[in-house]
């Protein structure tokens, strides 16, 4: 398969966008875990700080509706470009707060094995999504966070994310494979 990088905006319902927008931001909804490293929990010498809540493969008992609401979005996006889910490999909130300058996270892949990315911005932030050539030198495409917006993307494509440094940066992670 061709690695590829496609963005969407406004591909949900915007009542949808406005309830996963509270759900991630009001304190009291999802529980989140500090990371010391958001993109890379191996790589212990570098630091890009900030919290995380899994939904998938383990959803937590004590927050159901967290986990339905955040599998609406992939479905919702799925059937507005006609894609097949076959399996979800994992899910995950990341809350990224401002810091004074712009840092960049590892440059990663989520996994080593073939997957598709679908990237929810829940809020307008800064903190681009910055994709590489293989070489992870070389910039291929810049995303912005843009409430609604979807970056969907070959998983064998490096990335990184860059921290905001105006308001706190919301994402829903998704890693998948598709018919």
């Amino acid at each position: 398969m061709k690695k590829f990088i496609e963005v969407y905006d406004n591909m949900l319902d915007p009542k949808l966008m406005d309830f996963i927008e509270h759900l991630v931001s009001n304190g009291n909804n999802i529980p989140y875990l500090y990371r010391a490293n958001l993109a890379n929990l191996n790589q212990k010498d570098y630091s890009f700080p900030g919290f995380a809540h899994v939904f998938h493969p383990q959803p937590s008992l004590y927050y159901p509706t967290s986990f339905f609401s955040f599998l609406q979005i992939l479905y919702s996006f799925s059937n507005r470009i006609n894609l097949i889910i076959k399996q979800i490999m994992q899910g995950r909130v990341f809350l990224t707060l401002p810091t004074n300058s712009n840092i960049l996270s590892s440059i990663h892949t989520d996994d080593n094995e073939f997957h598709l990315v679908c990237l929810y911005y829940v809020n307008d932030s800064d903190g681009d999504t910055i994709f590489y050539e293989d070489d992870k030198v070389t910039e291929r495409k810049r995303v912005s966070p843009k409430k609604g917006r979807i970056a969907f993307f070959h998983g064998g494509i490096p990335h990184c994310a860059s921290s905001p440094t105006t308001n706190p940066r919301f994402i829903v992670n998704f890693n998948f494979l598709s018919e």
